[in-house]
């Protein structure tokens, strides 16, 4: 199973909307009040780690990406 996969069955009633631009290269958009559980998830038992958050200034408001890496 795929990170993806995992991500997708683990938090499916979290997640709004995903993005695979590439086999690297993951968008998955959540609500914020889920960020800490989700990124708690990946780092415990995917082994991914937090590399940086860059945030966005868009019409709606601000949107923040965290990056994480394998």
């Amino acid at each position: 199973m795929s990170i993806l996969d995992t991500i997708k069955n683990q938090f499916s009633k979290n997640i709004s909307d995903v993005k695979e631009h590439s086999k690297r290269r993951i968008y998955i958009t959540i609500e914020p009040r889920d960020i800490i559980k989700v990124a708690d998830f990946v780092f415990k038992n995917l082994g991914c780690r937090f590399a940086t958050a860059s945030g966005i200034d868009t019409p709606n408001g601000i949107e923040i990406l965290y990056h994480f890496s394998l």
